[in-house]
């Protein structure tokens, strides 16, 4: 069995020159994927809560209100979706270095939950995700592409039983 939920570390997006050091530019996105579907029918969407942390500005303090500084959102997708960080669709356009203060941070995804939205013969409730974390970095004239890196997510939470229905299937 899978979870239904994740956690890993971010790059959060810098697209313009400017604070914080240094000054290169980046965009991360995130996948996520559901194992829970009817394949080629329609599906009900799985809803995702997150939170991301930025780091430290300096050292651990218990007083500094920068130190780990929650940002809470949620992305919502059918089957599996990649989406930016902070672009024009993306998952909160406060995800930003300038708006974190940091380059890097945490982000905690999870538990998923399929929400009823009429697709027939799908379940609701509990379901599983998978993700990936995704930096691309450069010049804006190279739209981001000098290097490309991944970062490790961990599963968290409780297993979720799984259920893939393959095409064509009989109905129960």
């Amino acid at each position: 069995m899978i979870t239904g939920s994740f956690a890993g570390d971010v790059r959060f997006d810098k697209t313009t020159i400017g604070v914080p050091a240094p000054n290169l530019l980046s965009t991360t996105f995130i996948t996520f994927l559901t194992l829970d579907v009817l394949s080629n029918l329609p599906n009900n969407p799985t809803f995702v809560p997150l939170q991301f942390w930025n780091e430290s500005l300096a050292t651990v303090s218990a007083t500094n209100p920068l130190f780990e500084a929650l940002t809470s959102t949620s992305w919502e997708f059918v089957c599996w979706d990649q989406v930016q960080l902070s672009g024009p669709a993306g998952i909160n356009v406060n995800l930003t270095q300038a708006f974190q203060g940091t380059r890097k941070g945490i982000v905690r995804a999870g538990p998923a939950v399929k929400l009823e939205n009429g697709a027939p013969n799908d379940n609701i409730g509990p379901v599983t995700l998978l993700g990936l974390i995704e930096t691309t970095e450069g010049t804006a004239a190279n739209v981001f592409l000098e290097r490309k890196y991944n970062f490790n997510v961990n599963v968290t939470g409780n297993p979720v039983p799984t259920i893939f229905v393959p095409f064509p299937f009989s109905a129960p």
